[in-house]
């Protein structure tokens, strides 16, 4: 059974040829990232030129300083071991395309935008695999982003309880005064929209179920519904479906992956006495909220309302109008960044004025073509299968407690991407896949015989 919390090969150290301060140094940046990932990318962000610059993108490039002048005084990179090569060369091949592709893009502006924001998430993926190397980086990273979650959620509730919000946003479509009202008492906490928000929330919810799974102490059963009922709540205030998918799709994966046939009763019984609890106790508050529950999921399979479907017929036109980008280009894509530039310029489909993506997977396509959407396949199918290939071996609680919790956000991934207008620029993807890859480098490392599952 693979326990990666031990090194069997001692003669492999990966960090013999590295500074202790440089270590230090680098991982400390990491947490700071972390942090400024998960909390999003409108908190304390400023606006240079066609460029917004975050907390986020901007700690990232300080993580090169100590790796640069390491190179600079040694003369030569050692010190690190990789065992998720194909993952890492992927991502250079991704970045040298977008950079390539500027000989046609049709925005060059949009195009190096799009090549500084793949950078700086590639940069995130590269470094937590070369630093994080123990098991309690990876507890680090796991706590860092729960905490975050807590003051997140109270800015939520104080969006939709004031209908104030930390960011400017305008007047949407020009809604009628009423409407405006209304839509400003959506929680998008420290997000720029309550899309990129929801999505925030899916990928959150499996690292509190896996936490009250593997925490042994008695705080779990405080701590563990006391983030999760609030965020599931305020993810059905956002009506994203896309997201109410996902959590699902990503809990029936939990449920039937990684549930023993004994605990698949228990969780069904848990599930059961709470509703009647809640019926019994709050009886006016859970009729409320199951009608609620059951018109958000009506519409989610049937847009009755008229700015519903006109959306659903939007996000159709926009995946229509990717193929149309797609074929015209040949199969090499429009270009890194330009999908908006030629919604504005050559779409054929209306979109109703819409010009994002809202499609990470028919970004990919339209903008860097058939290969590397590809490869992009490759590399999000890879990871998944792997680590839960790894996850099957593991016996150490929190290491299983990582891996489960990656997985079904992995899984839950696949559809919550489909909601924000675009996550080039969404930072918890990117912290999502650096986690998902570091532990992976970082179960391989400390088992070599296993460098393959």
């Amino acid at each position: 059974m693979l326990n990666c919390t031990r090194i069997i090969d001692t003669n492999m150290d990966i960090t013999s040829n590295r500074t202790t301060t440089d270590i230090k140094i680098s991982k400390i940046i990491l947490y700071v990232v972390i942090v400024a990932g998960v909390t999003g990318s409108a908190l304390l962000s400023f606006g240079i030129g066609p460029f917004t610059l975050s907390p986020f993108r901007f700690l990232v490039f300080f993580l090169w300083i100590p790796f640069l002048g390491g190179i600079a005084i040694k003369g030569s990179v050692s010190g690190f071991y990789i065992k998720v090569k194909p993952y890492i060369g992927f991502l250079l091949v991704w970045l040298l395309y977008a950079i390539l592709s500027l000989a046609w893009a049709g925005s060059k502006v949009d195009a190096v935008k799009g090549i500084i924001l793949l950078f700086i998430g590639s940069s995130v993926i590269f470094f937590v695999v070369v630093h994080f190397t123990e098991q309690k980086d990876f507890k680090r990273f796991y706590y860092l982003w729960l905490l975050t979650l807590t003051p997140i959620i109270g800015i939520g509730f104080w969006n939709q309880f004031t209908g104030q919000q930390l960011f400017h946003y305008g007047n949407p479509a020009n809604l009628p005064i009423a409407e405006l009202k209304q839509w400003m008492h959506i929680p998008r906490a420290t997000f720029y929209n309550k899309n990129d928000y929801a999505t925030y929330i899916a990928l959150s919810v499996p690292f509190i179920i896996a936490y009250m799974k593997y925490n042994g102490s008695k705080l779990k059963w405080l701590f563990g519904p006391a983030l999760l009922l609030p965020l599931l709540y305020q993810l059905l205030l956002t009506s994203s479906r896309a997201n109410y998918l996902a959590v699902t799709l990503g809990m029936a994966f939990w449920f039937l992956f990684f549930l023993k046939s004994r605990d698949k009763l228990k969780v069904a019984a848990v599930i059961v006495l709470a509703a009647l609890l809640l019926v019994i106790v709050v009886p006016g508050f859970t009729h409320s909220a199951f009608e609620k529950i059951q018109t958000k999921w009506t519409n989610t399979f049937y847009s009755s309302k008229s700015n519903e479907a006109q959306s659903d017929s939007s996000r159709i036109n926009l995946i229509k109008n990717a193929f149309v980008f797609l074929v015209r280009s040949h199969g090499i894509g429009v270009g890194a960044g330009n999908f908006e530039y030629n919604m504005r310029h050559s779409r054929v489909y209306d979109t109703s004025g819409i010009v994002n993506a809202h499609n990470w997977w028919f970004e990919i396509l339209a903008c860097y073509g058939i290969f590397i959407f590809v490869g992009y396949l490759l590399f999000y199918g890879g990871a998944l299968f792997y680590l839960y290939k790894a996850h099957r071996k593991l016996t150490d609680s929190s290491d299983k407690m990582i891996s489960e919790a990656l997985l079904v956000s992995l899984v839950v991934f696949s559809l919550a991407s489909m909601d924000p207008s675009s996550i080039m620029d969404f930072g918890p993807q990117w912290l999502l896949f650096a986690f998902a890859l570091g532990f992976l480098n970082y179960c391989r490392i400390t088992q070599p015989k296993h460098s393959r599952t």
